[in-house]
């Protein structure tokens, strides 16, 4: 049985999670764009 305050902690470190991979994301994506720049 779960009470309230497992869930919330459970539902923080699944948004700690996705925030995660959308930085890694986000910091792949300005990367190459990085690279590009430097390319020119």
């Amino acid at each position: 049985m779960m009470y309230q305050g497992e869930i919330f902690w459970i539902e923080q470190v699944v948004a700690y999670c996705i925030a995660l991979i959308l930085w890694c994301i986000i910091d792949k994506i300005n990367s190459r764009k990085h690279i590009k720049d430097t390319e020119e």
